[in-house]
């Protein structure tokens, strides 16, 4: 994983999930779970980089069937993070440029399905 990390040049971003939004299921308080999201985005980044728990409010407790709730993102960090897809600014590297129609068309084009050769080597894709 480190290796991926240095060779892609991600950055490390920690946060908490009582400030993008994680909250007990039942009592609706909110749940302080530290998370870390290693990207190349600056749009994620700088969302997520002041979201640590100032500590100034009342957590609710993870247990049980409540702990395996937390394993998905709530949905104001899914927006932050789909905000991050939409607006790819990345730390040394030029804004990408997402595929045309066109692009995609010609990349389908390309696909070739080996699983169903016949015995002339025609595809049947």
């Amino acid at each position: 994983m480190q290796a991926f990390v240095e060779e892609f040049q991600l950055q490390a971003v920690d946060f908490d999930g009582c400030a993008v939004g994680l909250a007990h299921s039942v009592t609706g308080l909110p749940l302080l779970k530290p998370w870390r999201i290693y990207t190349d985005s600056k749009t994620i980044v700088s969302g997520l980089i002041d979201r640590r728990c100032p500590r100034h409010h009342t957590h609710g407790i993870m247990s049980g069937n409540e702990t395996s709730k937390t394993a998905s993102y709530p949905r104001p960090l899914c927006i932050l993070l789909h905000e991050g897809f939409v607006q790819p600014f990345r730390f040394n590297v030029d804004p990408v440029v997402p595929a045309s129609f066109a692009d995609l068309t010609e990349s389908a084009k390309m696909v070739v399905c080996p699983r169903d050769f016949d015995i002339f080597q025609q595809p049947r894709c």
